[in-house]
């Protein structure tokens, strides 16, 4: 009984896992052109910050 019990709840958790993991391969692929602008434009103003600095 127990050990059944922890199937099921494993099974859901992997499933769970997999779903979310489809989820956010989805969302990444359609946002990706925005999350490489961001990370593009993160990594400039990193530059210039570091050039007015030193």
């Amino acid at each position: 009984m127990l050990k059944s019990f922890f199937l099921i709840v494993i099974e859901q958790t992997v499933l769970e896992l997999i779903l979310m993991n489809l989820w956010i391969i989805h969302y990444f692929n359609r946002y990706k052109r925005t999350i490489e602008n961001a990370i593009l434009l993160v990594s400039k103003m990193k530059i210039l910050t570091e050039e007015s600095i030193g």
